[in-house]
């Protein structure tokens, strides 16, 4: 082949360029006209990075339902932590069941004993010394990884602040944490004041159990001392002088049942951000505090004689104040517990099941062998909320609880292992995600969007109402 023949194309690309082509070929081809879809564009606004830290959770899951998977990773893939936070929600959302997104609500109990002796509480039972108080977080499996996707994370104990390295590991969160983590401590508040220098170093906030609303009352409840109270609202009063959001957890029982409504005006008179009303934690530990079931009848608010008058009080002084308030004065009259011995079960069994710290779980969830009597302690239980299937918590979809010395996952605070199988614990596996897709975890995620619902999710005394969302998820989310 000739050169100039191979030159042909050539010459004609520069014949264009120098004008030898009729004018009319000239003209450039019109730009298609761009149409502004002001849905899109309020939709983009809604899932900027900016705009997404603002939201609650709820408020993203409705957002996120149009968008496909792909479009997750499209608009914040480049962003690990956010990726995660929100392909968390998507895939809730969705209704998968084996996951891909780490949970990002996160409660790490970091020591199981207390210097307070609260009469409705399980961990004075518990007196030894958590293993784990001789370990460094980087220490536990999995636990620097799940940290460093948290978007919401909850220290807790027993008392925190009793750690020997407490303030140091403050530290060392700073170090892991995303940034835009949001930190909460719940504490007694009696130690905060030896922490202050430390504490002003962290981006955290906090959780005061503060159970009464009168010195003496907190005293009988909490055996922290005569004078605890006025320093606890010291601490709260500094707390808030750095600008910490302050919300107040109160256990509801008879003893302070007449105290609510003036513990809502204390809360609103310090500035905390909001309180919580609790019911009692369900569990076979009242057994092994009250050896007398008699006994037991005294502590639960449903026993107080004028139970009804104090929950239209606690209805009123609700109403009336301007903090926000999760709780249901409704649940405080359900009797769901008691302190008879489980059938079954002798007395120094379960003495030692509660007193003695748990071995390390090196399972991981798989269901249980035929014979096994891992379930033996378990008991039927009653529908006293008429739920059902399709239950709305997303637990076991956005969070994690780590609160004992086994190290085992507690898909919530009321279930420390799932029905049929066996724990799920951060030793089982070198891979977080054969935990976090276990066996246990996917049957748990299937009873809650099929049925039949587990015990443990008949009777949650967190949930708002019949079928609603769990108080702690939706108001950690709304502080953050």
């Amino acid at each position: 082949m000739r050169l100039s023949t191979l030159m042909r194309p050539i010459r004609s690309l520069g014949a264009r360029f120098s004008g030898a082509l009729p004018a009319s070929e000239l003209i450039p081809s019109p730009v298609p006209e761009l149409v502004f879809d002001p849905e899109q564009a309020a939709l983009d606004a809604e899932l900027s990075p900016a705009s997404i830290m603002s939201k609650t959770p709820e408020q993203l899951e409705k957002l996120v339902t149009p968008l496909s998977r792909a479009e997750i990773t499209t608009r914040y893939g480049e962003d690990r932590w956010l990726h995660n936070y929100m392909l968390s929600i998507w895939e809730n959302v969705n209704g998968r069941t084996r996951l891909s997104a780490y949970p990002w609500n996160m409660t790490l109990g970091i020591t199981s004993t207390c210097n307070a002796k609260c009469t409705f509480c399980s961990v004075p039972v518990r007196r030894s010394r958590h293993p784990a108080l001789e370990n460094d977080l980087d220490a536990i499996p999995h636990l620097e990884l799940l940290l460093s996707y948290s978007r919401l994370l909850l220290i807790t104990g027993g008392e925190p602040t009793i750690h020997p390295r407490f303030g140091r590991m403050l530290r060392r969160l700073r170090e892991i944490l995303d940034p835009r983590a949001y930190v909460t401590l719940i504490t007694h508040g009696h130690r905060l004041h030896r922490f202050e220098e430390e504490l002003s170093e962290v981006n955290i906030n906090f959780v005061i159990s503060l159970n009464a609303a009168t010195a003496a009352t907190h005293h009988s409840l909490m055996k922290l001392g005569e004078d605890a109270f006025p320093k606890i609202v010291d601490s709260i009063r500094w707390a808030r002088s750095k600008g910490r959001i302050v919300d107040i957890s109160c256990v509801v029982v008879r003893e302070n049942l007449a105290e609510i409504p003036d513990l809502l005006r204390l809360a609103e008179e310090l500035g905390a951000h909001g309180v919580y009303l609790r019911t009692l934690i369900p569990g076979d530990y009242y057994a092994v505090m009250f050896p007398n079931p008699e006994d037991f009848k005294s502590l639960p608010a449903w026993s107080h004689p004028d139970i009804a008058y104090w929950q239209d009080r606690a209805r009123e002084a609700i109403a009336a104040t301007t903090v926000e308030v999760y709780g249901d004065p409704d649940q405080w009259s359900v009797p769901l517990h008691s302190a008879e011995l489980p059938a079954n079960t002798d007395r120094a069994t379960l003495v030692a099941s509660v007193r003695n710290d748990p071995p390390i779980a090196l399972t991981k969830g798989d269901p249980l062998p035929a014979g096994s009597t891992h379930d033996n302690w378990r008991q039927p239980v009653a529908n006293p909320y008429g739920r059902m299937a399709p239950f709305a918590c997303s637990y076991p979809w956005y969070a994690l609880k780590i609160l004992d010395p086994s190290q085992r996952i507690y898909p919530c605070s009321f279930m420390h292992q799932i029905m049929g199988h066996d724990d799920v614990g951060l030793h089982g596996a070198p891979d977080f995600m054969e935990l976090w897709n276990s066996p246990a975890m996917i049957h748990l995620r299937e009873t809650l969007q099929h049925g039949p619902l587990l015990p443990e999710c008949i009777t949650c005394p967190s949930q708002m109402g019949g079928q609603g969302q769990c108080q702690s998820d939706k108001q950690a989310a709304e502080s953050a």
